[in-house]
């Protein structure tokens, strides 16, 4: 059994907490530097981990400790194996000075070659500010402390590959390939609800929820495999924020090859570099892509999110869903002046069947196949399966 002391009992806690018993083999344990450094398995599977420990010189960071954070590093890149960091840490060791603080920078250094070739994770076990906050912004998933972090971690280690040369794992799932979605349409006001409708046993990993509410970005499954889904809720204004977010989760899934599927909606953008951010982000994927298009969708946001054009895979678009430049009333005045109300009315009908409607955009080859909403998970499901040999 792993011996705790009292001066590292907690960062150890936190280790044990998420790796299988018995698993954990600590490297330089003699060595005090305020983190825990070595490395187990979840589920059988090999992880590198660290726990910054605040009992050791209140937390600090110093030369000692960035020395077993490069060592951990090193051994995981040559492992092709993930790296798992409880971050509790008060900052720079001021004694240290100048020293410390080159010491971090190789510390950014290691991270920064490990985010192009393993998968890192960040459990931020209170506030992160400075120098800690960039330690995590290297991370791909970054998790507050909480009750669910065990849960959060195995799931992600289970479900996503360890390095960006490694295969997206299949979970055996017992859910109904052909499972109608019967309540779907219901949950249209929620992404998140919709999604985990459309998801194998509403399975559902959430990431930075806590920002840009507006877009939702989460890990679902889909016939035992993970595919990242973003969500615009529909008639949101998207934030800066919202669009940071969501082009990092689409950095992510395109790094490791992850299947991205692009739920399209939204009311607008606060700005347009909220826009330009994700309009790079889906250019610049290399992942595969299928869009879906669920309800009414305004103009510059089906531009923006279907903005990787002809590389887009597949597009499905609900029977009862329409993409608008403008309110189809609005459309019918400056079309057709002068008009009375009653007549203008018609118009506007005619003008959003010809010019917004799902049958519109299908008879123009914007959308592969219209869809009843309940059908959803079946078609993407088959749109998912012909592309889970490709790599781009």
């Amino acid at each position: 059994m792993l011996e705790i002391t009292s001066n590292d009992k907690k960062a150890i806690e936190n280790i044990l907490c998420i790796l299988d018993p018995g698993s954990f083999i600590e490297i330089g344990e003699k060595v005090e530097a305020g983190v825990v450094t070595g490395y187990g398995s979840i589920d059988g599977d090999l992880v590198y981990v660290f726990a910054q420990d605040d009992s050791i010189r209140g937390g600090s960071f110093g030369e000692k400790q960035a020395n077993k954070l490069i060592r951990l590093y090193t051994a995981a890149i040559k492992s092709r194996a993930p790296v798992i960091g409880f971050l509790d840490c008060s900052g720079i060791r001021i004694e240290e000075g100048l020293d410390a603080l080159n010491a971090l920078a190789d510390v950014y250094e290691i991270q920064a070659q490990a985010s192009n070739q393993i998968l890192q994770i960040m459990i931020k076990c209170r506030e992160c500010i400075g120098s800690m906050e960039t330690m995590a912004a290297f991370a791909d998933v970054v998790i507050s402390d909480g009750t669910e972090v065990r849960e959060k971690v195995f799931n992600l280690i289970k479900r996503l590959p360890a390095s960006t040369s490694g295969d997206i794992p299949v979970i055996e799932s017992g859910d109904n390939l052909n499972r109608l979605c019967s309540s779907i349409d219901e949950k249209r006001n929620s992404r998140t609800a919709m999604l985990g409708e459309l998801s194998d046993d509403g399975f559902l990993i959430e990431v930075n929820q806590e920002k840009g509410e507006e877009i939702v970005n989460c890990f679902i499954a889909l016939a035992g495999r993970t595919v990242g889904a973003i969500a615009a809720e529909s008639g949101a204004l998207i934030s800066r924020d919202a669009a940071i977010k969501t082009s990092q989760f689409i950095n992510l899934c395109s790094k490791f090859q992850i299947p991205l599927l692009n739920v399209i909606g939204g009311g607008g953008f606060e700005d347009s570099e909220s826009a330009n951010t994700i309009v790079k982000a889906l250019v610049d994927s290399e992942t595969m892509t299928v869009d879906l298009i669920p309800d009414n969708t305004c103009g510059s946001c089906y531009s923006v999110f279907s903005s990787k054009g002809k590389g887009r895979d597949y597009v499905f678009m609900w029977d009862e869903a329409s993409v608008q430049l403008m309110n189809p009333l609005f459309a019918a005045d400056i079309l057709h002046p002068n008009l009375s109300l009653r007549d203008l009315g018609e118009k506007a009908k005619e003008y959003e069947k010809s010019s917004c409607s799902a049958e519109a955009m299908a008879a123009k080859g914007y959308v592969d196949k219209i869809i009843k909403p309940e059908e959803s998970r079946k078609y993407l499901i088959g749109a998912f399966e012909t592309l889970a040999n490709v790599r781009r």
